[in-house]
């Protein structure tokens, strides 16, 4: 027994050595199968599908076409679209959150092809089959900021795109309306004598800081100027705020009207008081409140002082 001692050992030892070579043999094979199941799970896994463009279209004031460009592989679950106001935006930090305005389609007009394309008119956009989580009401003449992705369709193909940047589209210019000078507010107030339509939209207006009603206003529109740039001024004074009263843009004249009260002050514009300014002193303003009068003059225009 002796004697077999040291073959026994040796035995015991190249079992054990073979046995940790097997060993690390079937786990070098585990860790092979594991890989290829992974690389098997991934060549599986749904392809995400490319990120759409948004399309500014020319705003015009009867439409304002928006497009979107579907990206690899196209929309086949259709599309969600997000939107507020830039300045909404830049309030928000430049961030996207709940507040954010959308409209998630599926339907088969929003499901294009790659490099596909769909055009959407917003000024007159209706889609029951939309769903919309706010009324699109646009501004005119405001910036809005957009971003879309491709929708994940049914099925184990595809998965949503990510959303894109954003992309800034101006709405339609806002509608323009044309001035009147003094003579067309003089034969359409309520005391005209040509027993035309009254066409003012106040019955008083401040001059300066003091208040007049309408026939007072008349009044002073029918004062000649002889030389007192306080009337002067104060025809083509009337003449803006009521351009205004009706619509007019004022927002190139805001400051030249507020210079002009300022200038007036509690000077009464004759024949209501006696007040006076030289034409000198009014020059500047009455050039400008007059070129803001003809600026865009309506057909039936009468500027006459």
């Amino acid at each position: 027994m002796k004697n077999l001692t040291p073959l026994f050992i040796l035995m015991i030892l190249v079992f054990s050595g073979c046995s940790t070579e097997s060993l690390e043999d079937q786990g070098q094979l585990s860790n092979y199968d594991a890989k290829a199941k992974a690389q098997a799970n991934n060549d599986n896994s749904p392809t995400q599908l490319g990120t759409p463009e948004i399309l500014c279209g020319e705003a015009t004031a009867e439409s304002w076409p928006i497009g979107i460009k579907a990206g690899s592989n196209g929309t086949p679950g259709g599309i969600k679209v997000q939107w507020m106001t830039e300045a909404d935006f830049i309030a928000n930090g430049n961030e996207w959150d709940d507040s954010a305005c959308q409209f998630n389609s599926k339907t088969s007009d929003y499901e294009l092809a790659q490099d596909g394309e769909a055009w959407i008119d917003l000024a007159v956009f209706i889609d029951p089959s939309t769903d919309m989580n706010c009324a699109m009401q646009w501004d005119c003449n405001e910036t809005y900021v957009f971003r879309v992705k491709a929708e994940n369709p049914n099925g184990n193909e595809y998965r949503s795109s990510e959303w894109s940047t954003e992309y800034y589209c101006t709405s339609q210019p806002c509608e323009t309306i044309c001035t009147h000078g003094l003579g067309y507010w003089k034969n359409h107030s309520n005391e005209n004598p040509g027993q035309q339509l009254n066409r003012w939209n106040t019955d008083n207006l401040d001059l300066g800081s003091v208040n007049y009603d309408q026939s007072q206003l008349n009044r002073i529109m029918d004062q000649k100027v002889e030389g007192n740039g306080l009337v002067s001024l104060a025809h083509h004074l009337i003449a803006a705020k009521l351009n205004i009263a009706n619509g007019v843009d004022d927002s190139s004249i805001a400051q030249t009207i507020i210079d002009a009260d300022a200038m007036i002050g509690s000077l009464e514009v004759p024949p209501v008081g006696s007040g006076s300014l030289t034409t000198s002193e009014v020059e500047t303003l009455k050039d400008a409140l007059e070129a803001f009068n003809t600026s865009n003059p309506c057909d039936d225009n009468d500027t006459a002082e």
